[in-house]
Parts: structure tokens; C-alpha cells; sequence
């Protein structure tokens, strides 16, 4: 498993749902609206739970278009990723798409709450088709919360699209579009833990990072701790890889 997706895994999985009221009623709505959206726009949604690590594919007219699975069936999965579609992406693709939305959490993580829900990501993708051409996919993204502020859903739709557009994070209020490609999460890290960070990029240990920022031993060691928290890593290594693919370094 490559780091993007260890990342989100530690993000989307590693979450309080305990004693969160009606969360069956969350669950059965949100099945209903994937549902639609699959039948309404031939798209295939993909609804992730992300308390269980479960996944419910409903395919619409694009489902068969690709030779997945007959318009209006379903399919239980025992992941949140979505396997069946990964496996029609390019490698390039699905990284990118891994990316994206890391960046997207992470953005979305940076709002308060009462705005943070607007906002969902649309992406361009390739997908091979029932033949083995190639078909150009509009994804679209949008995380649910229940009522602790968990991210509990994952809602994914993927249909035909003819024109190009760009990579964004989209205002759903104000139209508003956000270039992910340049999408910093700017605001995850302080400045100086980025320059610390840098550092530790650059193989510093912690005495040479100390001396070059003028600080304590025992500064760098709460920088290092503090890094790690925000970003979800395991290592300091790991941290590196995250913040570059978040635009921090």
C-alpha cells in the first residue's frame, strides 16, 4: 500500500463514531441518495462507510457501458476503496486520484465546520471499457459527516464527460473553484515546523536541525511530535513523502 493511501486510511478510518446518534438513519439516507444518483445520472456511485470499512457500488447505465455489472444492481464490498473501478485506472490515475484526495481531506479539515460541507472535488480520469478503449470519467467526491463531525461517507460518482475541465475543489454554494493541483493545505503546518520539516527532507539530524534554527534539541523533538500528529504519519520519512504531495514542501 503506498503512502497516499496509508495516509488516508489513518484519516478516514482511525475516527470516534462511537455512541453516535442515528447512524442508521445517516446509513439508509445516504444509501437512497447514492442510489438515485446512479439511477438519475447512469452514473456508478459508490457509497464508502467508513465505520465499518465497507463499500456498496450502484451501477447505472455506466456500469454497463464498462462491463462491470447490469444497470440497477449493487455491489457490497469489504473495503472503502473501491477495487473493482481501481483496476480500470492506469497506475498515473489512481495516484493522482489518491492525491487529490488527501489534499481534498486535508482542505476540508482547514474549514469550520458550518462551511466545510459545500465543498466537494471533481477530477478528470481515464477508465477502459467493456472493449479495452479508453473512456474519459468526470469524478466527483463528496464526504458526509454524522453528527460528531466524522467524516462517515464517502460518496463517489463517476460518469461520462466529453469536455475538459480542470482538477478543482468546487463551492457548491457559490460556484467557487479551487485549483487542487495547487492546493497547499497551507495552513496544516506552521511555518516553522514546515522549516523543520524541510530539514529533516534534507537528512539534518536533530542537533544539526537545532543549530541551523537556532533552538533547542528539546524545541526540534516538539516540532518532530507535532509534525507527526497533524500529518498522520508513522515516521518522520513518511512525513516527508505526505507534505510533498500536500504542496507543503
Amino acid at each position: 500500500m503506498n503512502d497516499t493511501l496509508q495516509e488516508l486510511n489513518r484519516n478516514l478510518l482511525v475516527q470516534d463514531f462511537e455512541d453516535v446518534e442515528n447512524s442508521s438513519d445517516i446509513s439508509g439516507r445516504c444509501r437512497r441518495i447514492a442510489r438515485m444518483y446512479a439511477e438519475m445520472e447512469n452514473a456508478v456511485a459508490v457509497l464508502s462507510d467508513m465505520r465499518s470499512d465497507r463499500s456498496c457500488i450502484y451501477y447505472g447505465g455506466m456500469g454497463e457501458m464498462l462491463g462491470m455489472a447490469s444497470r440497477g444492481t449493487f455491489l457490497e464490498t469489504d473495503s472503502i476503496w473501491e477495487k473493482e473501478i481501481f483496476e480500470r485506472m492506469s497506475p498515473g490515475d489512481l495516484m493522482k486520484k489518491h492525491v487529490q484526495e488527501l489534499r481534498f481531506f486535508h482542505f476540508r479539515k482547514s474549514l469550520s465546520p458550518d462551511v466545510r460541507t459545500r465543498y466537494f472535488l471533481m477530477s478528470r480520469l481515464k477508465m477502459k471499457n467493456a472493449s479495452g478503449g479508453e473512456v474519459q470519467v468526470c469524478h466527483r467526491m463528496f464526504y458526509i459527516e454524522d453528527s460528531s463531525g466524522n467524516v462517515a461517507f464517502a460518496l463517489c460518482l463517476y460518469t461520462l464527460c466529453r469536455d475538459e475541465h480542470p482538477d478543482v475543489i468546487i463551492d457548491s454554494l457559490t460556484g467557487e473553484q479551487i485549483d487542487i493541483g495547487r492546493q497547499s493545505c497551507g495552513t496544516l503546518l506552521s511555518k516553522r515546523e514546515c522549516e523543520v520539516l524541510g530539514l529533516i527532507g534534507q537528512g539534518k539530524s536533530s542537533k544539526e536541525i537545532a543549530g541551523t534554527l537556532s533552538v533547542s534539541i528539546h524545541t526540534v523533538s516538539r516540532h518532530r511530535q507535532n509534525i507527526l500528529r497533524k500529518l498522520h504519519a508513522g515516521n518522520s520519512v513518511n512525513a516527508v513523502a505526505i507534505a510533498k504531495k500536500l504542496n507543503l514542501l
